[in-house]
């Protein structure tokens, strides 16, 4: 049996060391869990495929014990790494926070022009979807979490006045994230 990896995609303009990632990677690493925090490439002006590439080269190979987290843009990313599996390859668990998936920002454009393949995306699940997000996030809307939990069969867990989950709003620890993944590498 391989080794648990939970692997943290930040957003738009994001960095490995900000917001929640260096404390959830802490948490999770004390539970002998390898965790990856990748710097994603062009952050200022986004591209799917160098994102794409990017967890390619990361992950390496999915498996039921690869678990993948995203933060804002990192989610759809995700979603489209997810989407372009194997037929055969699988990850254990998913974990999005303020994840964006619809928007009409054109920097982002590359990301969301086509439909995602949510039956597709859920062939690859092993075990459980799972959205986190804020009743009042003014970058990324509740009903883009909505469409997850409705499309994907997620559980939706919203947090009262949390805004984006961002450093600068306070959000520096995310124990919901940690006991989501804690609770799924269990399984």
């Amino acid at each position: 049996m391989s080794k648990k990896r939970v692997f943290i995609i930040h957003g738009w303009v994001g960095k490995p060391d900000r917001h929640w990632y260096p404390w959830l990677k802490a948490q999770l690493e004390s539970q002998g869990i390898e965790v990856i925090v990748p710097a994603m490439p062009n952050t200022e002006e986004p591209k799917l495929k160098e994102w794409l590439k990017k967890i390619k080269e990361v992950v390496k190979k999915s498996d039921e014990n690869t678990y993948l987290v995203g933060h804002s843009l990192g989610a759809v990313t995700i979603l489209r790494y997810i989407e372009k599996l194997a037929p055969e390859e699988k990850v254990g668990g998913i974990v999005l926070v303020g994840g964006l998936i619809v928007t009409k920002k054109k920097k982002l454009a590359d990301f969301l022009k086509d439909e995602l393949d949510y039956k597709k995306i859920k062939s690859h699940i092993a075990k459980k979807i799972v959205a986190i997000h804020s009743d009042n996030d003014p970058v990324v809307p509740l009903s883009d979490a909505e469409l997850v939990r409705d499309n994907l069969d997620a559980k939706l867990i919203i947090v009262p006045k949390a805004w984006h989950f961002d450093d600068a709003d306070g959000w520096t620890e995310l124990p919901q994230a940690r006991d989501i993944l804690l609770k799924m590498v269990e399984k």
